[in-house]
């Protein structure tokens, strides 16, 4: 089964991987990458003294943790950073009604026909 750790719940998993996807959650903020190739990720978790893999999307990092078990955590942004493809693109925003420039009111379609 596929899961979101963010709405992971203790009885989803057996308890050995549960008790892996919160040292995995807990490390990923001071993991070290030790390599990248494509979409793939190994990261080296200081807190628990190895290294895992995963694979890196939009939706963030997804681990295996046996059976039939995945986990995708949110990607930690030096992570995040190495795939400027999953970067959230920059919005326009504006707090202010104005008229962009360059930008002009059309007006509404006349009903005349152009002969008139």
């Amino acid at each position: 089964m596929f899961y979101r750790y963010d709405d992971l719940q203790p009885d989803a998993l057996q308890s050995d991987r549960y008790d892996r996807a919160v040292a995995i959650a807990t490390g990923l903020p001071d993991a070290e990458i030790r390599s990248v190739e494509r979409h793939m990720v190994a990261l080296y978790l200081p807190n628990l003294g190895e290294a895992i893999e995963g694979d890196v999307s939009r939706t963030g990092l997804t681990v295996y943790l046996g059976g039939f078990d995945w986990v995708t955590f949110a990607a930690p942004p030096h992570v995040l950073a190495r795939f400027p493809e999953y970067q959230p693109l920059p919005q326009q925003s504006s707090t202010v009604d104005e008229e962009m420039p360059g930008e002009e009111e059309i007006p509404p379609p006349d009903d005349r026909s152009p002969e008139e």
